[in-house]
């Protein structure tokens, strides 16, 4: 309920900002948004011990709220002073400056969500070249491959973190997402290559050859980050994900074959599952295994 209401205010923020205040000077609007933003800041950074012993809960939501009204500061500079840019360059701003904020205080998927999303739609807005909304950049295949691969990243960072923080539920649902992300990613390269929408051509083997080698390098860091069963069927989904987009392309040609691919990487996750839902099952008792046939025979 508080993660509910700690989006519902950050909706509204949105909205507030997003309206027409013609009625109050410009620079007074902006002189209260930053003054809410300094105020924000001071109160997590000098109460966030305070805050969580009260809830964890509570610091979550105001880090949400605190992120949305640094997120819709640059709207309302854009709003001010009629600016226009790429959508990517506030965004990666935001990224510098409130990204350190949530990894330091984050504790839940609500902030994990929150920076991750807008961290890939940013990528993805640069990667596009135009962006997604009108950029005027010129395309090229490796800045497209590097930006939209970087959301990957997360998973091992994260991976690293899990064993050295006391907030191990937001850095499972940051790794969470990133592994996500990785899967979608290969699961709709299959899907393109299933109705033969990739191009034959070497710039097209090149991009997804470098998707295969940055999942491979991602899967080394999480084996080296946290080499238990969990985190060796990470790393092997992820090294996963960048072999099937590249046989996705090889076998665009073919509907069958693109098919398959999408099977064999969907087989293998449901594998690795099975491995790691088997390591945190718990230890069997005998006795209990006693009464339950027992039980089972008299019924």
């Amino acid at each position: 309920m508080v993660g509910i209401g700690a989006l519902t205010i950050g909706l509204g923020l949105i909205s507030v900002v997003t309206a027409n205040w013609e009625d109050i000077p410009a620079q007074i609007r902006l002189a209260i948004h930053l003054l809410l933003i300094t105020a924000g800041l001071a109160a997590v950074l000098l109460r966030e011990r305070e805050f969580a012993q009260a809830s964890p809960w509570s610091v979550e939501a105001f880090v949400f709220v605190l992120a949305i009204l640094g997120l819709t500061f640059f709207g309302h500079l854009g709003q001010v002073y009629q600016t226009t840019s790429p959508l990517w360059q506030p965004i990666g701003v935001w990224v510098l400056l409130f990204g350190p904020l949530i990894l330091v205080f984050g504790r839940s998927w609500l902030t994990a969500a929150l920076l991750f999303g807008f961290f890939a739609y940013g990528c993805w807005d640069f990667a596009l070249g135009d962006g997604l909304f009108g950029g005027g950049r010129d395309f090229k295949w490796t800045e497209y491959v590097v930006a939209t691969s970087l959301p990957a990243l997360f998973i091992p960072f994260a991976a690293w973190m899990r064993g050295r923080s006391a907030r191990v539920s937001f850095w499972v649902r940051l790794e969470q997402a990133g592994l996500s992300y990785a899967v979608a990613g290969a699961s709709v390269a299959c899907v393109i290559a299933s109705i033969d929408e990739f191009d034959g051509d070497e710039i097209g083997f090149s991009v997804h050859f470098t998707r295969l080698c940055i999942g491979a390098f991602a899967a080394v860091l999480v084996l080296v980050a946290r080499p238990t069963v969990s985190g060796r069927m990470t790393a092997a989904i992820l090294g996963a994900t960048g072999a099937a987009m590249l046989f996705a392309f090889g076998v665009s040609d073919s509907e069958v074959m693109a098919g398959s691919v999408f099977m064999a990487l969907w087989s293998g996750i449901a594998w690795a599952a099975v491995r790691v839902s088997r390591e945190f099952a718990p230890p069997s008792d005998p006795a209990s295994d006693a009464k339950s046939e027992s039980a089972e025979h008299a019924a």
